[in-house]
């Protein structure tokens, strides 16, 4: 055999190798990195995310929780390992478009240095009020805060995250003013509302629905597109300012640069959980809203409209961290 056909013949064996490397994926566990402390809704999500995948794919998934730094503790564990789809990690807007609008400076790049490849699962928002308020609903809620300024105060996980930058939009899409209170989780801003400490509150709607059945708290509006199947008669806030929405998102992305057959055998392993009936019924009664596979372009295009929505109230807030 000629030297250059030796040649070619080599090239075609590598490249059989390395096709068949890939078809062979998995053949070792995943971590599934979580970058949010374990027991909370995130970390419940991704357990029983990861038991479908595992089944699936015929392999361990090993939740990993890395919670800290705002989410990018466990986030730059991903991004800083081998982009072979042994590392898959949860993301929220908070890792994937919040940090980098806020944070001045990250050790990653979401856009260069992660792929999502899956958008499953939405976690609707709630607009709370302490049982003994005057308003019962969004709009006396507008109204009381245009009459009364400066007398409304509301409570949420974090100055900076979803929740409350959500709120922010709606008082400027509203016209009224409230001031925020920063509490350490959502269990206390939630205890915060029900004891009058703040007279108003936002939060994941799965937790603040046990509160919101008991009657301990009253229910002003979600924030999903449509009233949510499990208790239909709260609004959505679009029926008073239509057009608004505000959650938080839940998927998964490796780093940038996995082959795309691994892309593409762990995102239908992740689609087929979120198919699974009773992973669905699950979720749904819980107040979730469940996506059933997106398209990458439709996972492209929802990253960014909710970048689009959240980066002009940040910049006309001018926050950063």
């Amino acid at each position: 055999m000629t030297t250059p056909k030796l040649a070619l013949a080599a090239l075609l064996s590598l490249g059989t190798l390395g096709a068949a490397a890939n078809a062979a994926y998995p053949e070792q566990p995943i971590q599934l990195i979580v970058p949010y402390a374990g027991g909370g809704a995130a970390d419940q999500m991704a357990r029983r995310f990861a038991k479908s995948i595992s089944e699936t794919l015929s392999t361990p998934v090993v939740v990993v929780n890395k919670p800290g730094g705002n989410t990018v503790i466990g986030t730059d564990l991903v991004v800083k390992d081998k982009p072979d789809g042994y590392k898959l990690l949860m993301v929220t807007n908070t890792n994937v478009v919040l940090n980098p609008l806020i944070y001045q400076k990250l050790p990653y790049d979401a856009d260069k240095d992660l792929k999502t490849i899956s958008i499953n699962v939405e976690a609707p928002l709630v607009v709370l009020a302490n049982n003994n308020m005057p308003f019962k609903t969004l709009s006396e809620l507008q109204r009381y805060g245009q009459q009364h300024p400066g007398k409304l105060n509301y409570s949420s996980a974090s100055a900076t995250g979803p929740l409350s930058l959500t709120v922010e939009k709606l008082k400027k899409a509203l016209d009224f003013g409230m001031e925020p209170i920063a509490y350490s989780g959502g269990a206390p801003a939630l205890m915060a509302v029900m004891g009058g400490e703040v007279q108003v509150g936002i939060d994941a709607f799965s937790g603040s629905l046990p509160s919101i059945r008991a009657g301990k708290v009253r229910a002003l509006a979600v924030t999903s597109e449509q009233r949510l199947e499990v208790m239909p008669d709260i609004p959505t806030a679009a029926e008073t300012s239509p057009g608004f929405k505000g959650s938080v998102w839940y998927g998964f992305a490796v780093r940038a640069g996995t082959p795309p057959d691994i892309q593409e055998a762990l995102k239908a392993a992740i689609d087929k959980a979120a198919l699974d009936p009773d992973l669905n019924k699950t979720l749904t009664e819980q107040g979730l809203v469940v996506f059933k596979n997106k398209t990458q372009a439709e996972i492209d295009r929802f990253i960014a409209e909710d970048r689009e929505g959240f980066e002009k109230i940040i910049r006309e807030q001018d926050i950063k961290l």
